[in-house]
């Protein structure tokens, strides 16, 4: 069984295109006693938000290990260390006990000023059962300035 670690709430501006795309991520533990292969990763309730790619970023012990928001071509050397780690979300194996940082690279219509999601639903297969977390972050992403 998947976990996150509890309910978020944040708010960011998106980025030029000169920074790739914003990403949010939300750390999920495998608490169950076999893997979970992650079959999707989508948006809650998302308005005006949409997931362009998922990934996952395997932890590590220690600080600055799991990405909160940034974006795909941020200068951040930390930052930057972090995302060079991630690979896709559909696929991943997820072991027994294992802590992962699930990282969906989202964005807003162009003529949108504001797009909002309740939460990352990843949705997995731990055999022979197909299940679906949700981790709940309260999104809001702004093309303008956060209050």
């Amino acid at each position: 069984m998947l976990t996150d670690g509890g309910t978020d709430e944040m708010c960011f501006v998106d980025v030029p295109p000169s920074e790739g795309k914003a990403v949010v991520g939300e750390v999920i533990t495998n608490d169950g006693d076999q893997p979970a292969t992650v079959t999707e990763v989508m948006l809650l309730d998302a308005k005006d938000m949409v997931v362009e790619d998922a990934y996952i970023i395997p932890m590590t012990t220690g600080s600055g290990t799991a990405l909160g928001v940034s974006s795909t071509l941020t200068i951040d050397p930390e930052v930057r260390a972090i995302l060079d780690l991630a690979v896709p979300a559909e696929g991943y194996v997820i072991a027994a006990g294992e802590q992962v940082n699930v990282v969906t690279a989202v964005s807003i219509p162009a003529d949108v000023r504001q797009g909002t999601a309740s939460g990352i639903d990843v949705r997995y297969e731990e055999w022979p059962d197909i299940n679906v977390t949700d981790a709940r972050i309260k999104m809001t992403m702004t093309k303008d300035s956060c209050p």
